[in-house]
């Protein structure tokens, strides 16, 4: 008996999963798959302060869309038309860098809530503040806490400054650090 010819399709058919650019296995990998299809980006330096494991997934979700600039904010919304002003102080064009933490009122709460732990004075400019995060060494336990309150801090503004917009509901910076 001879053997079959190739390409007759006498032989068995096998499935290949492709694990690199130039080669197969036999099973498949989600991770390996992922791996060759997304956007392989350079790390950014940001991101140890918005993505840790005892982090909080909205918490982070949302700093994480601040850090970005993603927020839509009055100069976002400024772009189809709507004005928005601070709705802590007045500040005519509500912007990222402002509301976090710029702002008189939103700055008062940081100070609150930050206390002790930042081997920094405190500053009301974004750039800064993200800069004592991301450059500034602290113990692994404090790292965890500050990095827990920041994104607290940002989550509870941008939360108080939302239910102010839509449902007209201020607060003192007392009775927002008590409720929160």
């Amino acid at each position: 008996m001879t053997a079959p010819a190739a390409g007759t399709g006498s032989g068995k058919d096998e499935v290949e999963w492709r694990d690199r650019p130039e080669g197969y296995i036999n099973r498949f990998s989600s991770s390996k798959t992922w791996e060759q299809i997304r956007l392989h980006k350079e790390k950014q330096s940001w991101s140890k302060v918005v993505w840790f494991a005892q982090g909080v997934p909205r918490f982070a979700f949302i700093t994480w869309l601040a850090v970005r600039d993603r927020l839509f904010t009055g100069t976002r919304m400024g772009q189809w038309d709507v004005v928005q002003s601070c709705l802590f102080y007045g500040e005519p064009n509500e912007s990222r860098d402002h509301l976090f933490f710029a702002c008189p009122y939103t700055f008062t709460v940081w100070l609150a809530v930050v206390g002790d732990l930042l081997l920094a004075e405190a500053d009301p400019d974004w750039e800064t503040t993200l800069a004592q995060l991301v450059e500034l060494r602290y113990e692994k336990l404090d790292y965890i806490l500050l990095r827990m309150v920041f994104q607290t801090a940002i989550y509870y503004i941008w939360k108080e400054r939302n239910d102010i917009r839509h449902m007209g509901r201020p607060k003192t910076v007392d009775l927002a650090l008590q409720t929160h």
